[in-house]
Parts: structure tokens; sequence; C-alpha cells
């Protein structure tokens, strides 16, 4: 606000909503974003700051240092070493950094940016919902080898959100890279 900016987009995450439309968050990282979200409030209401919130789900990428499931389960597949997971049913949206990325340029136009003084959350969800074990055996066709799984060997951990909130999608804004697409480029080199 000092330097003159009259606009901001955060990332939010969609953990921030454990059980549906109510903001919750399931993890204390959820609870951070919660905790920013209400700083932006103040701003916005006490300095003019319009201020958009976009709630992520699950981003994927190249090169991506984070050590995220997919990653971990590319190495299974390439490794042979068996992952303990869990039931695998809980429904995720995966998005590629590329949508994400397009979503947060989006923020800042007429159709998606709030009025000076508000703060607008809008939900950037991947192009298809499916199971973590649908997405285990896509990921398994696009690496031409099975990803080795131990289905149900571990619980669901405390505050697993079984089926996301999706809440409203950032308007004029859709994710253009279909999941199987974006995996293919992603991760079709890393098992021969």
């Amino acid at each position: 606000m000092a330097a003159g900016c009259t606009k901001l987009v955060t990332a939010g995450t969609n953990w921030q909503y454990y059980n549906g439309p109510c903001e919750l968050p399931n993890s204390l990282y959820a609870a951070t974003k919660s905790a920013f979200r209400t700083i932006c409030d103040y701003y916005a209401a006490l300095r003019g700051l319009a201020c958009t919130e976009l709630r992520l789900f699950d981003s994927y990428g190249p090169a991506d240092p984070r050590g995220k499931l997919l990653d971990l389960l590319t190495q299974a597949a390439s490794t042979g070493q068996v992952l303990d997971m869990t039931p695998g049913e809980q429904v995720i949206y995966p998005i590629h950094v590329f949508d994400t990325a397009s979503a947060f340029v989006h923020a800042l136009t007429e159709e998606a940016a709030p009025p000076p003084g508000m703060v607008a959350s809008w939900s950037v969800p991947g192009p298809e919902a499916l199971t973590l074990k649908e997405m285990v055996g896509m990921l398994s066709d696009v690496l031409g080898v099975a990803v080795p799984v131990t289905w149900g060997a571990r619980p669901y951990p405390p505050g697993q959100i079984m089926q996301p909130y999706i809440g409203t999608v950032l308007p004029g804004w859709q994710p253009e890279l279909a999941l199987a697409e974006g995996l293919r480029m992603v991760f079709g080199s890393h098992v021969s």
C-alpha cells in the first residue's frame, strides 16, 4: 500500500474448507492461509485495498521442489518401492501450474477483481474431479508402468477432506490443460 499498490492477489487453499462452505481449516497450514485472509479483510475495509484470494487445489508441474505425492508416486514407479497409501477414495482436483498461473493473471482483470475496499474469494480447481485411486491409475497409464501402492495400508489422517468444497470458480477463467495431458507433459519421461 505504501508503494501505491491498489490490488493484491493471494493464494489460499481448498484446505480452508474442511467441512463445506463455512471456513474451517483442516490443518495449521490452512489456518495460516485463513489468518492471512483476515489481514486482507483489514486492508480492504480500512485501507481500500482490492484483494482477491484464489483457493488453490492440488497443483503440480515440472521441477517442483516440494516433494508432493505425484513425485513420490513417480519415484515409486521408477524404483519399484511400494508406497503405503490410504484407501484412496478422497476426491481431488489436480491442476497444472500453467493453469494456476493463468488464474493469477486473470484475477487482476475487470471481470474478476473486486472493487476497492473489497475482498473476493474464488476457487481454482483442476479440470476434473477424480479419486486418488483414479489419479494413480491415470499416472500409471502415462508412465507405462504400474505405480506400486498398497491401498488401505495407512488410515486417513485427521481432517482428511473426502469431497472438497468448490464454491464459486474464478469468473471468466477455466483450466486449459486436461489432467492426462498435464501428467504426460510433466511425468511422461520419468520412467522408461
